[in-house]
């Protein structure tokens, strides 16, 4: 018997009065902040030559490769122009500096602007303000908290925006206000409205890379296609040198490489790695292969218990290799298999096939879009799934999201059999009868 699918309001956790009129009072201060500094922004068009770019796309390692085009797209457009990237840390050293899309990384840490340190936003302020920049380019992903007064002093700001509504209607006029309070807090879109001046409404059905490129569209630039612009990871050959050592040559056997993606992450979208285990065990049993764990440092105990479980050959390298070594990798493999995680994307990029098991997240915004016959999505529909739309849980009137449902049925319910039947597909092996 199925078990009872509970339904009601997702609500944030209970907070004191005291936290909630606190945050009340920065929200106030931040946007009369903004409106009086309104009157004496810089405004003006698009130069066709601008000296000085800064780029704000802040995001986790899939949403930076979703990025690429619009960024490879600005380097073609403007070749003269100094383009600043604003990342974080790991980002801008590991992943984008070898590319050369950007002429310098400013690095600041993602959570310290999104609610941590006030004075790496008072120092990222003071630097946009500074600079000189003629044009701003600002992600959806990123925080804008305190960065208003000094976006203000470039002349061309585009970015972002997101509607403000619930997923269904039915709330009374006061708890809707407080919703929407709530949620333009949370996402600091009041900032964005009042400090955009060239904003890109986002679109539920759209994907992560049309997205980005249509930055690039209000500018007044070419932008290539969506299907067109799979962009370029740069990979030093010292990092392909350690991917060959790490994982050598095994020319008897597949090579699928795995990313079960670190505990607690974002939308608990992770299929569990008892059944990766027991899908690829399947596979073992069809096709000689030996499968390579990939993933950070926090990533290694998952590991061990995964390689316990599926007893089969097993390399090891969650922890062991560097963000382009872990790229160079994945471009040994013959199949690259995970959840939603930024590493299957890079597996997309490099134009190695992939097998995604989906859960909570909507396919359409951020799954395949380069190459599509190269790659395949696993899933099981259940009428709550996907609750997870544009990086925002869906919110409203009896909607249930992975926050309240309590089943995770769109995970929990999708059998090792399913996914070892399409990864064998992809290996062009005949699947296990069933």
């Amino acid at each position: 018997m199925e078990a009872p699918v509970p339904v009601g309001d997702v609500d944030p956790p209970r907070r004191s009065l005291l936290s909630k009129a606190a945050e009340a009072a920065d929200i106030l201060c931040r946007t009369l902040r903004l409106v009086v500094s309104l009157p004496f922004s810089a405004e003006g068009p698009v130069p066709a030559e601008p000296r000085r770019v800064v780029v704000l796309a802040y995001g986790a390692v899939g949403d930076t490769i979703f990025f690429l085009p619009a960024l490879e797209a600005l380097r073609k457009a403007w070749p003269k122009a100094r383009i600043v990237y604003v990342a974080d840390y790991y980002v801008g050293t590991d992943m984008l500096a070898p590319s050369g899309l950007a002429d310098e990384y400013w690095r600041y840490s993602s959570a310290d602007l999104w609610s941590g340190a006030g004075s790496a936003r008072r120092d990222l302020c003071r630097r946009l303000a500074d600079e000189g920049f003629d044009v701003a380019v600002v992600g959806l992903g990123t925080p804008l908290r305190g960065l208003g007064p000094g976006l203000l002093k470039i002349p061309v700001r585009v970015g972002h925006v997101r509607a403000v509504k619930p997923a269904r209607e039915g709330w009374s006029g006061l708890r809707l206000a407080s919703w929407k309070l709530r949620r333009l807090a949370a996402r600091q879109e009041l900032e964005r409205r009042l400090v955009l001046n060239r904003k890109i409404e986002v679109s539920l059905e759209e994907h992560a890379v049309r997205r980005n490129l249509r930055l690039v569209e209000a500018l007044g630039l070419k932008a290539p296609s969506s299907s067109e612009s799979r962009p370029r990871l740069a990979i030093p050959e010292t990092a392909e040198v350690v991917a060959r050592r790490e994982l050598p040559d095994a020319p008897a056997k597949r090579t699928i490489g795995l990313h079960l993606g670190p505990e607690g992450t974002n939308y608990a979208k992770l299929w569990p790695l008892e059944r990766w285990a027991s899908a690829l065990k399947i596979v073992a049993g069809r096709v000689p292969c030996r499968v390579a764990v990939l993933g950070g440092p926090e990533e290694r105990e998952r590991a061990s218990r995964f390689a316990d479980a599926y007893g089969g050959d097993c390399v090891q390298l969650a922890g062991k290799l560097g963000m382009l070594e872990t790229f160079a990798a994945i471009s040994r493999c013959d199949l690259f298999c995970s959840s939603d995680t930024g590493l299957s994307k890079a597996a997309m990029a490099l134009g190695v096939p992939t097998v995604s098991v989906w859960g909570p997240v909507e396919r359409s915004g951020y799954g395949v879009v380069w190459e599509p016959e190269k790659h395949a999505e696993v899933f099981h529909s259940v009428p709550c799934a996907p609750c997870v739309r544009v990086g925002t849980a869906e919110e409203g009137p009896g909607v249930i999201n992975f926050t309240n449902c309590g089943h995770h049925d769109c995970l929990n319910r999708l059998e090792a059999p399913a996914a070892a039947e399409t990864i064998l597909r992809r290996l062009g092996a005949e699947a296990p009868k069933a």
